[in-house]
This record gives C-alpha cells, structure tokens and sequence, in this order.
C-alpha cells in the first residue's frame, strides 16, 4: 500500500476489531484483507498457518483475484537470489534485506527561516565542488500519498493515520527522487546525502563542508541515517550503457538514468555480488546488474516507534526503464535505424564488460567460493562476537558461515554428540511447538577441515551493530550423572584454591583432587546460580562505559539480585545510544523491548509440551539489543539437555532432589524477568 504501520499500530486496530475497516479504508484487496486477519487473529487456534497460506496462495492463484483489479503475479520474496535480468514485462521491486557493508548516509533538515530560499543544488555548489552524491530531497508535508490495490491514489495524515482521503491535500509530502544541478531547496526540506568514504576523519570533512555551504548547524553522528535500500533488475537492453548522459568511448550506450528517468542509482549489485555503492554517471552496467535505490526516511514518530522507511521509486517510473517500448519513446530510439545502433552496442550475453570505477566510491568485493549441485557459495570465518562459552575462552572457534553475498548466514559450531541429538529432536518432533521460535534452526552437520560441525542459523542476522548478553539459566549446571562420579580431580582443586581458597577443607588438601560434582556445586553456591537460578556470564560487543570499565571483571562480581538489575541497565544504555554512531533510541524504550520478548520466551518456557519431557542443564539465554529498537532473546546451548525417561516430566521452577531431573530454568527466568522489570522501572 506504500506503507508500514508500527507494530503498536496493528495490535491497537487488531483488538478494538478495526482492522478490516482500516484496510478497506486504503483500498485493499479483499482477499489480501483476508489473509492479514488470518495471519494477526488474537485467536491462536484460528490464526493462520503456513499450510492455510498456502492453500489461500493456491485459491488466489486460481481465481486470478476475487476482486476486480489488475491480475497480479505472486512473487516469492523469503530470500534473495541474484539470477540476473528479469524479462517479464512487469518489474520487480524488492527491498534490500541487508545492512552490512553499508556506507553512511546523512541527513541535514533545512531550517524554515533559512536565507537561500530558492538556490539550486548548482548554486550552492554542493556536487560541483566536494562531489557528494546526494541522494533524495524530502520535502516535508502533512499528507503521504499511497495508492490501492487498483493502482489509484490514496493520502494518509502523517501526524493522525486514521485520516484517510481520496482528495489530494495541499500539503503533501513530496519526494525528490532524482535531485540535480537545476533542483532548488527550500525552507525544512530534508537533504540526504551518500558519503563515499569509508574513512571516518574524510566523513568528518565531508559533513562539515555540507553544513558550511549551507549555513546550519554543525552537524554530527546523530544526523547519520541507517539508510535502506530496494533492489531492483536491469533489463538486458541497459547492458553497456553508462548510468550518465555521455558514452566515454565509441561502441558505447548512455542512459541517462537520473534526468531522463528520474532513478538515481545508490548502489550498483553485481552478479558476482560484489557492491559498488555512489556509482559515478560513467559507471557502465553488465549482464546481471541490479540497481539499488535508498528508500524514504521518515521522521516523524508514533510515541517512541519511528515510522519504517518506504520505498521512493516509483513503479511508472520503473517501466520506462523495463519495457522496452517505452524505454525506446524515453530515449527517443522509436526509429528503426537508432534502435539499431543502440542494439548493436549490446555485447554478447554473458561478455563481461569493463567498468570504469572511481576510487572515492566504496565497494564491497566478494568473491565467491567455488561451487558445484548443491554446495553452497560462502566464505568463512571466526565468529568474532562470542559472549562467553569455550570459544571465548580460547577452546574451539565458532565459525561464520556468509552467504555469496558476504553476508552472514550460518553459524558453524563444533560438533557435540549429545547437542547434534537434542537440535535434530527438537527440529524433527517439536518444530509447532512457541519454543522452537527462540532456537536457532538446525541446518545440518558440515565437514571442515577435519572438523565437523552443526550448522545452525545465525541468530544475529536481523541485528545491526548488536550488543550481546550471554546468561545461564537454570539452579544447577551439572548432570546427575555427576553424582556417582566419584574421580578426584587435582585440576579442579587448583582452581578452587584460585577462586574459593577459603573454602578448600584440610581433607581436599590431604587427598590432592576433588570431584566434579564438588567444584561445579561450589561454583553455582558462590554465583548468582545458587540464588537467583541464572548468571550473567558474558557480553559481546560491549565498550567501556563510565561505570563498568572492565566488562569481564565487572561480571565476576556479580552477587546480588541489585547487582543484575546494575548491569542490565549498563548493558541497555549502551545498546541504546551506540555511542551515538548510528541510530540512537531511547533506553527505556529497548528496555521494554527486551522485557517483552522475556514475557513472551517464559510464557513459552511454560506451555510447551516438550520443556516437560526435557531435562535442560547448562543451557543459556542470548540478550541482543542494538540502537535501532531491535531486541532479541534467544535459546542456546543443548550440549547437557537430555530426553528424560518414559514417564518422567519435570517442572523446571521446583528445587532439585536426586532423581527429580530439576534444573530450575523458569526459576531462572522468572528472576531475569524480576531484574528487568526493576531496571525498567528505574
């Protein structure tokens, strides 16, 4: 519909019942109308599934749509695949899924009382001397434009969303999409700019040259934008044309892509996936290429939620582009003979053509590793944010698993027998079950180099620049099997005189050894295990912070119950400002967040049928958090989750006996959700 309602927004019309009268007021599909109460019904046993969607799909399908309106054709856009140029006569737009390898982009916001009213982006110099790319001029109204399934016009108030109008408003936003030499800027305009550097102290330069030529306000990081991006095909007849006017040799094609289509080009996305973002008017494009368009930031708010961006390129305008007949009238090749020499500067399909890349404009190169039926094109490496765990420690790495793109996909993770047996269950016996939404998604084993390892999702993906907690849950962190182990080990002992000297008897000194069960017990009284039924055991991505200095020390002296709710509150203020590099949302706001998605994993703790049937020893809770509102927890670890014997349940909220099988976990997670709850209330 050209727009994202928040969250907020949905649950609000989904439980006062006005959905449907919403929807209808934008000019909805009915079916679409349809299948969205299906997807969102407060009732979970008549929500829909994936097998009812895919039955609606078919229905859909075969009806050509139950409403009257243009025929659509169903794409699917789970994940993104670079095939090459799409021919079909009707284009396609999809939205860029990725943030990494992004480089910044700025906003400067134009003052009403501004004394250069009127001056061109020529005038001021803004290209001509310091060649900024800039990227989009929003000019601020009180009206958004969206449009039906019918392709018709439709206006939403920006500050009161329920105002709906068929009647075009005087103050309506509009959006510069292609802004050049000739484009004036007025009073609360909203200039964006593309920085092309990757070097901090030359981005620096670059704003306050911008804020120089302007006359505003020294601008800084919090006027850089986490920009998002749609993705969309060049058609085959584009292939060795420049993106500017003018050919830089003979044989050579020129589009004119900003003038004569009003697209201005963000990011160049080769077949190879390599990324040339701020490409210049003389970058040429090859089979294969996608273009990237930035999408339209928005900045006004609903409470503390921030409207998602939507997208500014226009599917009109995108046509002129793809079809071929109207690509012809654009550029004024209807004559036979000036087709022809357009047609003839084609190289052959495949032929990869020389592109002139300036040196200021930042590329992601990836190379992609050979692949063969069925082998996946990825790179690898370390996992670099680990919180805590063995490979924190120094033990077996963690790997990376990224896509063709250089994207982080997979995790790899060492080969455990008794987690291999506890992920493979769970994906095969329990995948309906609410809990298996916080478990990373079991991909298989994978050999490396001698090594095998479990291939899992990688649970960080959806994140940028995150901020990680990692905390053991549960009152104990032995199997009982420990019990009848009855082994003196000397390395233990060592380590017990190292942390809990004065706990050591003369009797342990004398036998030179204790048992596992002795250390790992003493441990978990000495800890937050032993009171509260969780730990806090590591961060990742954390920086020094005025109050904790030294993350890994500070964790050690963890106590006390006010203690967690210390370092929460540390952890969800750092997350939050990001030290002002990007985004920036207010604490109390991710810290509800957090707490939301803790409500929602321990309602889960307590309803599924499979936590009563497991005994879950070691397992731990994964708190991520980063400065644009995304907050995530998650479950890892299974290396001591057993299956518990026919006819044994467990509770995990009652104290361990022998032979019970308790852990504890929700006495843990009740806690974890009492220290959030009190860091947000402070």
């Amino acid at each position: 519909v050209g727009e994202l309602p928040t969250t907020a927004k949905v649950q609000e019309l989904v439980q006062a019942n006005k959905l449907r009268t919403s929807l209808s007021k934008r000019g909805l599909n009915s079916d679409v109308i349809k299948a969205i109460e299906g997807l969102l019904h407060l009732d979970e046993g008549k929500r829909w599934n994936l097998d009812r969607v895919e039955t609606w799909c078919k229905q859909v399908g075969t009806q050509g749509g139950a409403t009257k309106g243009p025929k659509q054709k169903m794409r699917h856009s789970m994940t993104l695949t670079l095939k090459g140029p799409v021919l079909d006569s009707d284009p396609v737009l999809e939205r860029w899924p990725y943030h990494h390898g992004v480089p910044s982009v700025f906003g400067v916001f134009i003052p009403a009382t501004w004394d250069r009213k009127g001056s061109t982006i020529g005038q001021l110099g803004l290209i001509r001397d310091f060649g900024l790319q800039i990227l989009l001029i929003v000019r601020n109204g009180t009206w958004k434009m969206c449009h039906d399934h019918q392709n018709k016009p439709l206006y939403v108030n920006m500050t009161n969303e329920d105002e709906v109008s068929r009647m075009k408003p005087e103050l309506l936003m509009e959006v510069i999409t292609s802004p050049n030499f000739s484009t004036t800027v007025e009073g609360e305009d909203c200039i964006y700019f593309g920085l092309k550097t990757l070097d901090p102290n030359t981005r620096r330069e670059q704003m306050d040259f911008v804020a120089d030529i302007l006359g505003v306000r020294e601008l800084n990081e919090r006027n850089v934008v986490a920009a998002e991006f749609d993705l969309f095909p060049f058609p085959s007849h584009c292939c060795n044309a420049v993106l500017g006017p003018n050919p830089l040799e003979a044989g050579q094609n020129a589009l004119h892509l900003r003038n004569k289509f009003c697209i201005n080009v963000a990011g160049l996305v080769h077949s190879d996936g390599a990324v040339l973002w701020w490409p210049g008017a003389d970058v040429t494009v090859s089979h294969g290429d996608f273009g990237l368009v930035m999408r339209v930031p928005q900045s006004h708010r609903i409470g503390e939620l921030v409207e998602p961006a939507f997208p500014s390129l226009d599917m009109e305008k995108l046509k002129l582009l793809t079809d071929e007949k109207r690509f012809r009238e654009t550029l004024a090749l209807t004559a036979s003979q000036a087709w022809k020499t357009w047609t003839k500067n084609l190289p052959p399909l495949g032929q990869k053509v020389q592109t002139h890349v300036d040196d200021s404009c930042p590329t992601l190169r990836v190379t992609p590793a050979k692949t063969g039926p069925g082998v996946r094109s990825s790179q690898i490496q370390a996992l670099e944010l680990v919180a805590a765990g063995h490979a924190a420690v120094g033990g077996p790495k963690i790997l990376l698993e990224k896509d063709s793109l250089g994207i982080p996909a997979n995790l790899l993770k060492p080969l455990d027998e008794a987690e291999l047996e506890t992920l493979d269950r769970l994906w095969k016996n329990y995948r309906t079950e609410p809990i298996l939404g916080f478990v990373p998604k079991f991909e298989g084993i994978v050999d490396k180099a001698d090594q095998r390892y479990l291939r899992m999702s990688y649970l960080l993906r959806p994140f940028r620049r995150p901020r990680v907690l990692d905390i053991k849950i549960g009152t104990r962190t032995w199997l009982e099997k420990e019990c009848d182990n009855k082994k003196l080990r000397p390395d233990f002992l060592e380590r017990m005189k190292e942390l809990y000297p004065d706990q050591v008897t003369a009797e342990e000194q004398t036998a030179a050894g204790v048992t596992k069960l002795r250390f790992m017990k003493l441990r978990d009284e000495q800890t937050t295990i032993g009171t509260l039924g969780f730990r806090i055991d590591g961060v990742a991505g954390a920086r020094p912070t005025p109050k904790i200095a030294d993350w890994s020390a500070q964790l050690k002296k963890v106590t006390t119950f006010e203690d967690t709710v210390d370092v929460f509150r540390e952890f969800i203020e750092m997350a939050a400002t990001d030290d002002h590099q990007q985004g920036g949302v207010q604490p109390e706001h991710l810290a509800q967040a957090m707490l939301d998605k803790l409500h929602t994993i321990q309602e889960a703790f307590e309803t599924s049928p499979c936590m009563q049937r497991h005994e879950c020893v070691g397992s731990s809770l994964l708190l991520v958090a980063d400065a644009f509102g995304h907050a995530g927890v998650f479950w890892i670890d299974f290396g001591k989750t057993r299956l518990l014997p026919e006819d044994y349940h467990v509770n995990h909220n009652v104290a361990w006996t022998p032979g019970s099988h308790e852990d504890g976990i929700i006495v843990g997670l009740t806690n974890i959700v009492k220290s959030w709850q009190t860091c947000l209330d402070r």
